[in-house]
């Protein structure tokens, strides 16, 4: 039992650090990366910095909470996911196609 509490607070430690590192990376790139990265356009940048923090709040929903509330309502639950998941998508295709475009 002792082993199993210490494997799940691993993965929540591991979930957690891992979104913080999405959601700040992202916001670094919103706020510095179109003055620091002059080869991509602006849009692009900014478009990728969006996409890291959906992915890092996809990854915190479902590594970190689900871990911590696993009797959360489970429609509820899901209907978050699907939605950061599919704006995720969407950050992701469009910072593609700017990304080729640019």
């Amino acid at each position: 039992m002792i082993l199993h509490r210490l494997t799940v607070l691993g993965r929540v430690l591991l979930g957690l650090i891992w979104s913080i590192g999405l959601v700040m990376g992202g916001a670094y790139l919103m706020r510095i990366g179109p003055v620091q990265l002059r080869t991509l356009a602006p849009g692009t940048v900014v478009t990728f910095g969006l996409a890291s923090i959906a992915a890092g709040q996809f990854i915190f929903m479902v590594i970190v909470a689900d871990r911590i509330f696993p009797a959360a309502w489970t429609k509820g639950v899901a209907v978050c996911e699907w939605v950061t998941a599919a704006t995720l998508a969407l950050l992701m295709g469009i910072s593609a196609m700017f990304y080729v475009l640019a």
